[in-house]
């Protein structure tokens, strides 16, 4: 991925793997991605997801699965890029539809996540 994308987006990539790892602030681990249109923002996510999926920063995968949440009306333009940028790499499950229980049982969400899982499900939608 990184030979596709842009100067900028390098850069985007790597402050959030240094956020999200904690290398940037060692007590905080996340970040907010917010530039503006065309930028290249869901390939950026896609590039950091990817990596934190293959290593991390103690040379082992950081993540093991990972939930990407937004509007059921992009669930298939999110789909659609990680098929287009990395292939067969990753099995994603895109969930647009369903009740509470169709989406706990299709993303094998623990019972801690049960509450949240809901909670975004009607946020989404």
């Amino acid at each position: 991925l990184s030979a596709v994308l842009r100067p900028h987006q390098r850069e985007g990539v790597k402050f959030m793997y240094d956020c999200v790892t904690g290398v940037r602030i060692p007590s905080a681990h996340g970040c907010i991605m917010a530039d503006e249109m065309g930028l290249g923002k869901t390939l950026q996510c896609i590039t950091l997801m990817w990596t934190l999926l293959r290593q991390g920063p103690d040379a082992k995968p950081t993540l093991n699965k990972t939930v990407i949440v937004c509007p059921s009306s992009l669930v298939k333009n999110w789909d659609k890029e990680i098929r287009k940028w990395l292939g067969g790499r990753v099995n994603a499950l895109p969930v647009d539809s369903g009740g509470k229980d169709e989406i706990d049982r299709n993303l094998g969400l623990s019972d801690i996540l049960s509450d949240i899982s809901g909670s975004l499900y009607s946020f989404c939608r």
